[in-house]
C-alpha cells in the first residue's frame, strides 16, 4: 500500500509540492485555507479518516494525542516527527526535509498504523513499536 502524508501547519506547501511532484500522495494543512489553524486533535483525525500519516515539528502535542488515543484504545494512521535539531530552521530546511521523506516514502518505512517515529536525515527514519 502506498503511504500516504497529511504535513502539519508548520511545514511549508513547497515541501507538499516537490513531493507530489515526485509522485507521492501528500496534502498539506498550510497550503489548505479550509485547513489552516485547525486545531491539532482535529489534523490527527483528519488524517486518519483519510489513512494519512501525520508529519509534525509539534512533537510535544502530538505525542499527547498519540497517548490519548493509546487510553482510549484507538489506533491512528502514524505520526512522524520532525525534531529542530535534526531539521534546523534554516535555508536548508525545505530541502533535507523532501529528501528524507521522499526516501522514508521509497522504503516505506515511516511509522505504521498506531506507532510514531522520529525522521532522520541520513537514514531510514525509526519507528516506536507497540
Amino acid at each position: 500500500m502506498t503511504e500516504r502524508l497529511l504535513l502539519d501547519e508548520q511545514l511549508s506547501g513547497a515541501i507538499a509540492d516537490e513531493l507530489t511532484r515526485r509522485g507521492h500522495d501528500v496534502a498539506s494543512t498550510a497550503a489548505d485555507p479550509a485547513l489552516r489553524g485547525m486545531p491539532d486533535d482535529q489534523v490527527l483525525e483528519l488524517a486518519s479518516s483519510q489513512q494519512r500519516i501525520v508529519v509534525t515539528r509539534n512533537i510535544h502535542d502530538f505525542a499527547d494525542l498519540d497517548r490519548l488515543w493509546q487510553q482510549h484504545g484507538r489506533t491512528h494512521s502514524g505520526i512522524v516527527y520532525v525534531a529542530n535539531l535534526t531539521f534546523p530552521s534554516n535555508r536548508g530546511f525545505v530541502g533535507a526535509l523532501v529528501v528524507a521523506l521522499d526516501a522514508a516514502l521509497k522504503w516505506g518505512s515511516l511509522p505504521r498504523p498506531g506507532a510514531t517515529g522520529f525522521l532522520a536525515r541520513d537514514q531510514r527514519p525509526r519507528s516506536r513499536r507497540r
